[in-house]
C-alpha cells in the first residue's frame, strides 16, 4: 500500500473502476500541503457545508471503497456507479481483471509498507511533512533512534549547500 493512497485503477473500454487501499482516509488526507492556502479553504468550505457535491466528496471524511464510472458519459467521473445494481455485472468483470492483473503483476499494492521503509520516508521528507498515521507507529518504534537520523540527514543537506 502506498503511505499516502493505496489506489488501484482498471480501465477497460469506456469504463473505469477504482479500488481505494484507504476507504477510511477522505480524498485530501493530511499530508505535506496542509498549509496551502487551497487546502486551507476547500477544507474551511467543506465545514461550512459551502461546497458543491461534487468537491465536498473530495473532502469528505472517507471516501468509497470501490468506484465505477461511465468515461464516456461522466469523463471527470462524477457519477460514481458503483452501488447501482445496473451496473453489478460490469463492477464483478472490474473487479476480476483487477484482481488477476495483481496476481499476474505481484503488485505490491496489497502489502502494507515495512516500519523500516517508512522511517526512511521519515527521515528523508522530514517528521513534519509525514503526517497519515502509519508514521506515528514508526515514530513509536524508533523514538531512541529518529531524532539522531533526522539530525544526521540535516547535517548532510548542509554539507552539500
Amino acid at each position: 500500500r502506498s503511505v499516502e493512497i493505496s489506489l488501484q485503477r482498471e480501465r477497460r473500454g469506456r469504463r473505469e473502476g477504482v479500488r481505494n487501499g484507504f476507504p477510511d482516509r477522505p480524498y485530501l488526507q493530511s499530508q505535506y500541503r496542509d498549509d496551502h492556502e487551497v487546502l486551507i479553504v476547500w477544507k474551511q468550505l467543506y465545514k461550512e457545508g459551502s461546497l458543491a457535491p461534487e468537491a465536498a466528496a473530495l473532502a469528505a471524511p472517507t471516501r468509497p471503497e470501490e468506484e465505477l464510472y461511465d468515461l464516456e458519459n461522466d469523463p471527470d467521473e462524477i457519477n460514481n456507479l458503483a452501488a447501482d445494481p445496473a451496473f453489478a455485472q460490469v463492477l464483478t468483470r472490474h473487479r476480476d481483471i483487477l484482481d488477476r492483473w495483481i496476481a499476474d503483476t505481484g503488485d505490491q499494492g496489497q502489502q502494507p509498507e515495512s516500519p523500516e521503509s517508512l522511517l526512511h520516508v521519515l527521515v528523508g521528507f522530514g517528521d513534519e511533512r509525514c503526517v497519515n498515521p502509519e508514521y506515528d507507529l514508526v515514530r513509536e518504534k524508533y523514538e531512541d533512534l529518529l531524532p539522531e537520523l533526522i539530525e544526521q540527514r540535516r547535517r548532510r543537506l548542509e554539507a552539500k549547500q
